[in-house]
């Protein structure tokens, strides 16, 4: 996302960062959360994603048909009354190493 960019700002470069963390926590599917997205494995509300959309940066190429049909639900706000609802996220752990008798 930064990779070749330079910000005039300070806000500029803190627009960038909240536009790929809404599309990180809501978009990117992650394989640890079995392909879920952060926001959909944590609310149990799952976000329809069609082709390119809400991928920050290329919303030009998502709106052009010629690329497919690009749809995505608008992102899920984490909110304390959403909070409260979320379900509980289970923590791996690893298990004790075997003891030699």
């Amino acid at each position: 996302m930064l990779t070749g960019r330079t910000f005039d700002t300070l806000e500029e470069l803190q627009t960038a960062l909240d536009r790929y963390l809404t599309f990180y926590n809501n978009y990117r599917r992650h394989s640890a959360l079995g392909w879920q997205t952060p926001a959909s494995r944590y609310t149990g509300r799952a976000l329809t994603i069609r082709g390119l959309a809400g991928i920050p940066g290329i919303e030009a190429m998502a709106a052009d048909p010629q690329w497919g049909e690009s749809y995505c639900d608008p992102p899920i706000e984490i909110t304390p009354c959403t909070a409260r609802q979320a379900r509980a996220l289970t923590v791996w752990t690893a298990p004790a190493p075997a003891v030699a008798a």
